[in-house]
Parts: structure tokens; sequence; C-alpha cells
């Protein structure tokens, strides 16, 4: 097989299975690890998988704008934040991320739920402050326009500062060994903000979150996390989750 065919069938295994280790490459294709660290590092440098250590995983796609994404996947979104819900309670405080994923859980909130929520996402804010049962505090800070989220020192001080019953937080990728992370460094801090200060954790993810790893970790998935995501019981990072004893919840089932 030539070097370019290797290439791209491994590049075809990363895109189908999320995520390819070296040993299992070896052993398909007959070549030495090392020569499959080369090909890892022309793909990683052409922008198409994520390297790891050990293997590679498949990149998320670039961000999009705000507006672009909420019509994206929508279905998906909307059944994950119907599956969230159910983990509510009346008097609770409640920390949501940002994006279009957080934005259709605030807007499945019950209409007669009472609570607080604190949010750096302007869309969340707003969803939230219209129901008269909610009391919603908005982090101040500088707001990102892809993500219209405020960030920066100030949100985070603010954040540090509340403790919260339960977070809901929106990674760009989710992945066993690597854990959380996000595409954008200020991003990352506020997430890794929400899971320090909230007692238990929603991890809202939808199927192509799984197995990807972005630049910007902010935290692994613990005992108090719960993955919620609309992937099917079959996908390999589900596999992987379930085998590391986290908790998940599938809208598939």
């Amino acid at each position: 097989m030539l070097t370019a065919e290797r290439r791209e069938a491994i590049l075809d295994m990363v895109n189908r299975a999320g995520r390819v280790d070296l040993t299992e490459l070896s052993a398909r294709f007959g070549v030495s690890e090392d020569t499959l660290r080369r090909d890892l590092r022309e793909l990683g440098a052409a922008g198409l998988i994520r390297r790891v250590r050990g293997g590679a995983l498949a990149r998320s796609p670039a961000p999009a704008a705000f507006a672009d994404r909420l019509t994206r996947d929508v279905s998906a979104k909307s059944a994950i934040a119907a599956r969230a819900i159910t983990n509510l309670e009346r008097g609770m405080v409640i920390g949501i991320d940002g994006g279009t994923t957080a934005l259709e859980f605030a807007r499945a909130l019950p209409p007669d739920l009472e609570c607080t929520v604190v949010t750096n996402s302007l869309p969340v804010a707003s969803a939230c402050a219209e129901r008269t049962t909610i009391q919603v505090t908005l982090l101040g800070g500088q707001v990102t326009p892809t993500s219209q989220c405020t960030v920066g020192a100030r949100a985070y001080r603010e954040l540090l500062r509340i403790r919260m019953d339960l977070v809901v937080v929106c990674p760009c990728g989710v992945d066993t060994d690597q854990g959380l992370t996000a595409n954008a460094a200020q991003e990352a801090e506020l997430k890794r903000g929400l899971l320090e200060c909230g007692h238990r954790a929603l991890i809202l993810a939808t199927d192509e979150k799984l197995g990807v790893v972005e630049p910007f970790g902010f935290g692994s998935l613990r005992s108090n996390h719960t993955v919620i995501t609309n992937a099917e019981s079959d996908h390999p990072t589900v596999s992987a989750l379930e085998h590391n004893g986290i908790s998940l919840t599938l809208t598939s089932h």
C-alpha cells in the first residue's frame, strides 16, 4: 500500500470511529509505529486529525457563528435538553454554560420552575429572563461574538463567588482519556469555573462531540458528572465511558 493510500485509510478510520491508536494501526497495516507516527504527524499538520499520545482523535468542526449553529442538529439538542431537565428541582441554583445546546436547555425549563440561573450566555440569560419564576444572574465581562458569552477575569471572579446545586456544561469535545475540552481558551476557563462551583454537573454533548479533543482542556469526567448525549449505545466513546464507570444518559433509550 502506498503512503498516500495508507494515510487516506487512517483518516477514514478516525472519521468513522472517532479515534485510532498506534497498536491497532500497526496490526492493520503491517508497518512500524514510527512510520505511523509520521503519518499521524502529517495528517495532524494538515488539520485533518488531532494527535494525542498513542494515536489520534477526530477533529470537531471549525467554530461557526452562533446564529449559524442555531439551526444545526436541533432535534438532537432538543432531545438532550428534554432529558437534562428531568434532573431539576424547585429552588435550585443552576449554572448554565453558553452554546446552542445550553440555549435549548434554557428554553426547555419547565414554565413553573422556581430557581436561580447563573450564566455567562446572553441568549440563555434572555430566555430565562422571560420567566417570572426564574432569578437570573448574568456574569459580567467581555462578550465573544462567536458564542455570545461573557469571558475574562471579571466573569470568572463573579462565578467563583457562587455555589450552585447543578451546572450544565456544553463542551466542544468529550474524550475518555483527554476529558472535556473547548476550542477557545477564555471560554474553557469559564467552563472550568462552572465545574468547580457546581455540586453536580450535566455534560450535554451531541454525538459529533464524542471522541473529539480540542486544544483547551477544562476538566476530567468525574463521579458527580452525568453525560447526556444523543449518541447510540455502540458509539466507541459511549462504550469507553461506560467501561470507565461514567454516568450516561442516552436520548435514544
